[in-house]
């Protein structure tokens, strides 16, 4: 991707950010992370294609599914009370799977816990298969998690994208998520700071996490 599509996609401080990362991760001691908070109303989401459909899995069943994820996290989505949702072809075969939830989510990489207002979901591990990707399972997937949004009578759905991801910031922007924020964490030693947790700073390893209160939805 020419320099110039990457800048207008994640801007200079994307692009310093991720530079910056890699750099930490050569330390040992020091993590750098850099997300962006998207909100995905659920009107003007795409209707189910034709040929896909939507499973809400069982703990069972979302533990067995090779969804992109390992077991952790998918245990850990479970703990937050989060629905495993997949999308199958017309042969049955699972190309693409996510987690959605009405309530409040603890992120992995970092200790902080996403506080999502009423009347919302966030959604989080979106994965499909690497032999799908051209075809349209990603807007299947995304038309499972507005079916489900319907179901539950949520308005829509925040997420946290790496600020560096391109491909994920871009098929969301076309789908018209709105951009919320950015917020980053700074990891060194036994110690977390950052900007937007409540409290900023925390020690690591204790147990303790810092909340991050996500704004009301932008209006339309």
């Amino acid at each position: 991707m020419p320099l110039s599509q990457t800048l207008s996609t994640i801007g200079v401080a994307g692009l310093a950010s991720y530079a910056f990362a890699r750099l930490a991760v050569r330390t040992g001691w020091v993590r750098w992370y850099r997300y962006a908070v998207i909100y995905l109303p659920r009107d003007g989401l795409p209707a189910m294609p034709r040929g896909y459909s939507a499973q809400q899995l069982t703990p069972d069943e979302a533990l067995a599914i090779d969804g992109g994820t390992i077991e952790e996290f998918r245990r850990n989505r479970m703990r937050d009370g989060m629905t495993c949702l997949a999308v199958r072809n017309r042969k049955g075969v699972c190309v693409a799977a996510a987690w959605i939830g009405a309530g409040d989510c603890a992120e992995d990489d970092v200790e902080l816990t996403f506080r999502i207002p009423a009347g919302t979901a966030w959604d989080t591990g979106m994965w499909v298969h690497p032999d799908h990707r051209l075809g349209r399972a990603f807007s299947a997937l995304v038309a499972a998690l507005g079916e489900w949004m319907e179901r539950q009578g949520v308005a829509g759905s925040y997420s946290r994208i790496a600020d560096y991801n391109i491909a994920s910031l871009t098929a969301h922007r076309r789908l018209g998520a709105r951009m919320i924020g950015h917020f980053s964490v700074l990891k060194v030693g036994r110690w977390q700071w950052c900007a937007q947790g409540r409290p900023r700073l925390i020690p690591i390893h204790d147990g303790k996490r810092a909340d991050f209160l996500l704004p009301k939805p932008p209006s339309p």
